[in-house]
């Protein structure tokens, strides 16, 4: 599969910095994505563009994942929403903001909603011990 390095680290990066904190969990996580797809430079450019997020307010966030979005070939989109689940629930709790950044991340990705909610219920139920917090 050939996909961008610069856009998906931009998708991951606003996954993971969605709750503040860039844990270590996350750090190894990543390591193995990047193994996996073989893209040997998405830990830096992960890592570069969460420091690019850290400064940006909730508006430009949005921009910067909308133009990434722009990006994505059509069927890496599945992909790259699971990916971004993944690390929103890295924790093992998906919480009400995970759940609606999620689905944010799935209308930039023009996924809809029947489609995003058949990739959430396969991740739950393939994920037993994850906890879903409501408000």
């Amino acid at each position: 599969m050939d996909i961008k390095t610069d856009v998906l680290s931009k998708f991951i990066a606003a996954a993971i910095w969605a709750d503040g904190d860039y844990s270590e969990v996350e750090k190894d996580f990543l390591k193995e994505i990047a193994t996996d797809l073989k893209l040997e430079d998405l830990e830096e450019k992960t890592s570069t563009e969460i420091e690019k997020i850290e400064s940006i307010n909730e508006e430009e966030l949005a921009s910067y994942i909308e133009t990434a979005a722009k990006e994505v070939k059509e069927d890496q989109r599945e992909l790259i929403l699971y990916i971004c689940l993944q690390f929103l629930c890295i924790d093992d709790v998906l919480s009400a903001d995970e759940i609606f950044n999620y689905y944010e991340f799935a209308e930039l990705l023009n996924i809809n909603e029947e489609k995003a909610n058949d990739i959430l219920d396969e991740f739950v139920e393939e994920n037993e011990e994850l906890v879903i917090e409501e408000d």
